[in-house]
């Protein structure tokens, strides 16, 4: 049922590079596979990550719709994405990139602001494949972006920066499965850019003071209330959206380039950390790791 977080050195780390394999640190059914895929494909993939990358480093409170995030900022993560939502429909209200600029101001968001960045970023990025933001078909709550024909499922890449754990992965391998019938944008190569990236660096982030400015007006629960009173404010756990976490993808015209799914081991122990403070403050029931091992590493890191 959980798994053990092991000290550093352990068969979970590797032993150059302190990188964590997700494989066999969160359990599941997780087999050791590695599927060989085309040159494009895999510099789709690692472009997939470059940008869900630089997307948690400018939303770095996180998604205001997950515990970990929640617990680890203080309830700051939620209350930043409330003040995003109300921008994009006061300051960038009519703006067709609101919704990407909001998140770039306020630093966080949930998957809607997440997809709209993604797909902002990659906009910028030179493809030759369409860009879709898809609803999830089986998560009634959830979007996401994918590079390529969701037809041809061994083919097209999801780009989801939601989940705590977020890496690049091929369809047949997503727990999340997008709705053919809900396509919320698409990006086809040879279209305008979004939002270019000086205009993102050029988005002002909003000040503590507005932030807790706008929490006022809307009367969102503080963060002690929302740990006294347990109020149902949306949030949930997700720490990966792979099914199976053992798959790499090797390059076929390179043996060695290789895209696995592996973590530094501060983001493990940082998100170990907060699956602590969960399991404490706002448990209700399962997890996806155990809390004491998650209190060794918390006196670890």
């Amino acid at each position: 049922m959980f798994t053990v977080l092991h000290a550093r050195g352990s068969a979970l780390y590797d032993n150059n590079t302190q990188t964590v394999k997700l494989w066999e640190a969160i359990p599941g059914n997780h087999r050791g596979e590695t599927v060989t895929v085309s040159a494009r494909l895999m510099t789709e993939l690692h472009t997939a990550q470059s940008v869900i990358d630089t997307v948690k480093e400018n939303l770095s409170y996180g998604a205001g719709n997950l515990k970990n995030d929640f617990m680890l900022t203080s309830g700051e993560s939620y209350q930043r994405s409330i003040a995003a939502r109300h921008i994009r429909d006061t300051d960038f209200r009519g703006d067709d990139n609101g919704l990407a600029k909001s998140a770039l101001a306020a630093q966080a968001g949930t998957c809607s602001e997440y997809s709209a960045l993604i797909i902002a970023y990659l906009s910028n990025m030179d493809l030759h494949r369409p860009i879709f933001t898809y609803a999830a078909a089986n998560e009634p709550d959830h979007q996401f972006n994918v590079i390529g024909d969701i037809r041809e499922s061994a083919d097209a890449v999801v780009v989801d920066a939601w989940p705590s754990f977020a890496k690049a992965h091929l369809l047949n391998n997503a727990s999340f499965q997008p709705s053919s019938t809900s396509v919320l944008d698409v990006h086809y190569p040879g279209m305008n850019i979004k939002l270019e990236l000086e205009d993102m660096a050029e988005v002002a982030k909003l000040s503590k003071e507005r932030v807790a400015q706008i929490n006022r007006i809307k009367d969102t629960p503080s963060y002690e209330e929302v740990l006294r009173h347990r109020p149902d404010i949306g949030l949930r756990n997700k720490l990966h959206g792979i099914n199976n976490l053992g798959v790499r993808y090797q390059n076929r015209d390179d043996s060695s380039d290789i895209f696995e799914n592996k973590v530094s081991s501060h983001d493990y122990e940082r998100q170990a950390h907060g699956t602590f403070l969960v399991q404490h403050h706002l448990s209700d029931g399962a997890y996806d790791m155990n809390p004491e091992s998650l209190h060794n590493a918390e006196e670890d890191s």
